[in-house]
């Protein structure tokens, strides 16, 4: 993962859990800031995690699948890897919507 792809991440996670996040974060670090933030989701406000992967758009059919595989106390986990996978996914559609923009000629632009 480049800088640029680093600092979109951080910038996603810090926008989806509300914490301050640097932009050069590993995907380690993601990954525990992200499962923490849905294990406090998963205790208290599960509403609200219910809310934050229709935001992020994870996939419903995939996320019951994962987590029927899986146990309990691995829940947090596995979320917060498929919603990493997401947000990166995210990331590379935006980068290649940019690349495409750039190689449009100025005179026809809008």
């Amino acid at each position: 993962m480049d800088l640029s792809e680093k600092a979109a991440l951080g910038r996603e996670l810090q926008q989806y859990t509300g914490r301050p996040v640097p932009d050069d974060i590993s995907g380690e670090q993601a990954l525990m800031l992200l499962q923490e933030h849905i294990q406090q989701l998963i205790n208290r406000d599960f509403q609200g995690l219910v809310n934050l992967l229709y935001r992020i758009d994870v996939e419903e059919q995939r996320l019951r699948k994962t987590l029927r595989d899986r146990s309990p106390e691995e829940a947090a986990k596995v979320i917060a890897v498929l919603i990493l996978e997401r947000i990166r996914q995210k990331i590379k559609t935006r980068e290649a919507g940019r690349d495409r923009e750039e190689q449009i000629p100025e005179d026809e632009k809008w």
